[in-house]
């Protein structure tokens, strides 16, 4: 039996949320220092992406030539390079050296076992080394494309536990109100939302309106809520395109991982945990009956996050992370188209 994370609770400082909902509420510091409870339970596994074997599956399927070629153009991606250099040899690299020859490997578990509390300096530094790699390799150079903050968020209960991802956006019709937001996440976290749970993201949360009802229609095995008016700006929502520029962004559990073994061991400062995957391997390969197959970095505790594409010249959101039902290198992840 796969052992279970024991859930961290932060303590942070006091502070309160108005009764729009728009007041700063957590500092970047704070935002990073989140984590994620096992989630195996609930089918939400995440895993990383194996860049080769990404391009080898579906780079020759329908559509898919041009966006190989794409990936290939990007020198973190192109054959005959150092590995040194590559995302593939970062993900090798970070794969070798949490699991071994082990295939069968939940590798944020293995992460944390090996890296929390650590008490060889080298292994320490490895630590923080393996995971810097990877994301200066694999999430491309762009950061969160559309703009700063990015469009997804924690969910936190009362109890201020991050839980999950969800993600911010303005319905199709809503174009002419910009005080119309909706908060959307996948079914196995929003079975956790209650009228007391929040949306964080840098410096800023919402509360949600867990009983009100829309009269939009989304796609199956996500949950919408409303959030409370507020001027943050959000992106419109749209049906995905096969093998469009696509990023995605949520919450990232070997990042949070890094960060602790970082402060254990007086190693530097703290990366992001609400990472984006802005890279040209990011894309969504796949989409049939409102489900799809993403080829975006994920891990644990990025379940509801954002999959935003640039479509006819804007970024839209098109769909939210939902894992995938295997361990180890994958070729991708599972998502869910937000329209039906």
């Amino acid at each position: 039996m796969v052992r279970k994370l024991a859930v961290l609770l932060l303590v942070l400082s006091p502070c309160s949320v108005s009764a729009q909902g728009t007041s700063p509420l957590f500092p970047n510091s704070e935002l990073r220092r989140y984590s994620i409870p096992n989630c195996t339970n609930l089918g939400c596994d995440r895993q990383v992406i194996d860049p080769d074997r990404a391009l080898d599956s579906h780079g020759n399927s329908s559509g898919g030539s041009e966006w190989a070629r794409r990936v290939r153009a990007d020198q973190s991606y192109a054959h005959g390079r150092d590995e040194n250099e590559t995302c593939s040899g970062a993900v090798r690299t970070l794969v070798n050296f949490v699991c071994g020859n082990r295939t069968n490997c939940q590798i944020e578990d293995e992460y944390k076992s090996t890296c929390d509390g650590a008490r060889d300096r080298q292994v320490s530094e490895r630590c923080v080394k393996v995971v810097d790699d990877y994301v200066d390799r694999c999430f491309g150079r762009e950061g969160c494309p559309w703009y700063p903050r990015g469009v997804a968020g924690f969910l936190i209960g009362e109890d201020r536990e991050a839980f999950c991802s969800a993600s911010m956006f303005s319905p199709p019709s809503a174009q002419n109100d910009n005080r119309d937001r909706r908060a959307a996440t996948v079914e196995h976290c929003a079975r956790r939302i209650d009228n007391r749970t929040r949306i964080v993201r840098q410096n800023w949360a919402s509360d949600l309106n867990a009983n009100r009802t829309t009269n939009e229609r989304y796609g199956r095995d996500i949950r919408v809520l409303d959030i409370n008016p507020s001027n943050e700006m959000v992106v419109q929502a749209r049906r995905p395109s096969m093998f469009a520029r696509t990023a995605f962004q949520g919450f990232n559990s070997l990042i949070h991982y890094r960060n602790t073994a970082a402060k254990q061991a007086s190693l530097g400062g703290a990366r992001n945990t609400l990472m984006c995957d802005s890279s040209p391997l990011c894309t969504i390969v796949d989409v049939r009956e409102g489900k799809l197959l993403h080829t975006c970095q994920s891990t644990k505790g990025g379940s509801g996050g954002a999959l935003v594409q640039f479509i006819d010249g804007a970024w839209v959101l098109v769909g939210l992370n939902n894992g995938s039902p295997s361990q180890g290198l994958v070729t991708e992840n599972d998502g869910l188209s937000l329209l039906e």
